[in-house]
This record gives structure tokens, C-alpha cells and sequence, in this order.
């Protein structure tokens, strides 16, 4: 089971990818007045990657309602994105175009007729909030299993991509792009995309390592070496962030609870050497209470 699990967590990472370079294919396509049956494909490419992200949505949601956990889910396991990148863009975007398409008025004036009504174009720029679904790939990278990390990061990433997508679809609406010309159009899109897709690639490879470093690791130090009696690393100090807390609480943590430990070792290894067999463990008891 849990390999069916993880075949179908790679393909919804496959079908994420591909779904982003199919926006960013459609923008070159229209840039470069390629072929109309060339937009057909697209249009089918696009209805497929969205009707493959509303059944999962609806899959997660009844799971999440048997389980009886749909609102965790929608608001802290990414379960908007999950709706904002799938039912909406089908009902709003690829269906409307796929409509056009099998009724024969997909051509080039049909097409623009959707076109004019930018915010239903722009919307599938949301289908990006789902590269989110992927940070674990850079997680694996940068060699980040911490919960904490994946976490924030995701956090964060989650803001910045929603911010952006937010100003595209204001600034559309508004008809701030209107230059009559879709090429311009697709261009300032294309532009927009590739600018989201480097701000959570930067995130992920560049602030992921900074807040490990500085964050996460030195709390994973720590917590090793309260709970593991043979776990006496202690943590490094970075000079530039000894003010922060962290690394306040990480001192004391060398300072002070680093070299007790080492006494109430010391003490439980003379202990063992004097005791006898039959009391060891009291003894032992003792020197872990001390």
C-alpha cells in the first residue's frame, strides 16, 4: 500500500512539472503564432491537468472528511491550493476553451474573445501554487528532513507565490495589460511565471539552508542531546547570529547542560565500577535523578 502511496505522490509531482511547462509552452506558442492545432493540443493538455487535480482534491476531501479532518487539511495541509488550482481553472479556464474546441469556434477569433476576458485567461497562472506540492524535491537536495524546516518553508514559499499570483490577477483585471496585442500579453505572463518559478526555487535551495543552519539544526542538537545519554555533540556557534535566541538558548545548552551531563556520567560510570550486579540499575537510577 504505501508504494502505491508513493507512485501516485511522484506522478502528481510528474503531472505538477508538466502542467507548469504546458502554461509556459501555451505563452511561447502564442508569442511565436504557432500553429492553431499546435493551441489545440494545449487546450486538451490543459482540460487533462486540471481534471487530474480536481479528482484529487476530491479525493483528499472525502478522505479528509471520513477522517473527520477536512479542515486541517484545507488550511494547514495546503488543501486551498489544492482547490484554487484545480475545480476553479477547469470551470473558469480549460473547460470554457475545451468547449470552444470540440464545437469548432477554437479559431484564432474565438480564442481572442476569451482572451478579452483576462481574468479567466490569467487564473490558470494559479495552477503554479501547486510547484508548493513539490518542495520536498528541493528538500531532498539540500538534505532537509526536518519537519520544522519543511514547513516554514513551505510557509513562506506558500506567500510569496500568492502574493505574485495575486498582483498578476489584480493588475489583469484591471485591464492594466490590455495593450491589445495577445503576444505583449503572453509575454508579460510568460514573464510572470518564470519570476514565480525563481522565487520559490531561490527559496528552497537558498533560504531552506539558512533557516537549517540557523534554526532547525541547532534545535535538533539540542534535543539529541537532552533526551540520548551517549549524544554530547555540542552546537555551533554561528558568530554573525549569537544574539538570537536560538543561539542564546544553544549556548547555555554548551555551557551548562553539556558539562552536567558530562558529570552525571562520569559519576554513573564510577558508580557501575563499584556496584555490585544486583544494584546497578538503583544506581543507575540515582545518577540519572542527579
Amino acid at each position: 500500500m504505501k508504494r502505491f502511496v508513493d507512485f501516485l505522490e511522484n506522478f502528481l509531482t510528474v503531472i505538477i512539472l508538466l502542467s507548469i511547462v504546458q502554461i509556459i509552452i501555451d505563452d511561447i506558442a502564442v508569442i511565436n503564432l504557432w500553429s492553431e492545432n499546435f493551441s489545440m493540443i494545449m487546450i486538451f493538455c490543459g482540460l487533462a491537468f486540471d481534471i487530474i487535480f480536481s479528482i484529487e482534491f476530491i479525493i483528499r476531501s472525502i478522505v479528509a472528511l471520513k477522517n473527520r479532518k477536512f479542515l486541517y487539511y484545507f488550511l494547514y495541509e495546503k488543501g486551498w491550493i489544492d482547490f484554487v488550482a484545480s475545480i476553479p481553472l477547469l470551470a473558469t479556464n480549460s473547460g470554457p476553451l475545451f468547449y470552444l474546441a470540440i464545437t469548432g469556434k477554437a479559431t484564432s477569433g474565438a480564442r481572442s474573445i476569451v482572451n478579452v476576458l483576462k481574468v479567466i485567461k490569467a487564473i490558470r497562472v494559479t495552477r503554479i501554487l501547486r510547484l508548493l506540492r513539490t518542495l520536498k524535491i528541493f528538500g531532498k537536495i539540500e538534505n532537509i528532513y526536518s519537519k520544522m524546516s519543511q514547513h516554514h518553508i513551505s510557509n513562506i514559499s506558500s506567500l510569496v507565490v500568492s502574493i505574485s499570483v495575486a498582483i498578476y490577477l489584480l493588475i489583469t483585471s484591471l485591464g492594466f495589460l490590455d495593450f491589445g496585442n495577445i503576444q505583449i500579453e503572453a509575454k508579460i505572463s510568460l514573464a510572470f511565471t518564470i519570476i514565480i518559478i525563481v522565487n520559490v526555487i531561490a527559496i528552497a535551495f537558498f533560504y531552506s539552508k539558512h533557516f537549517a543552519q540557523n534554526i532547525s539544526d541547532p534545535i535538533y542538537v539540542i534535543k539529541r542531546g537532552m533526551i540520548e545519554d551517549d549524544y554530547n555533540f555540542a552546537v555551533k556557534i554561528r558568530k554573525p547570529y549569537k544574539d538570537e535566541e536560538v543561539f542564546e538558548l544553544a549556548k547555555v545548552y554548551n555551557e551548562t547542560w553539556l558539562p552536567m551531563k558530562t558529570r552525571i556520567q562520569a559519576i554513573r560510570a564510577k558508580k557501575r565500577e563499584t556496584s555490585t550486579p544486583s544494584n546497578i540499575e538503583i544506581n543507575d537510577d540515582y545518577s540519572d535523578l542527579l
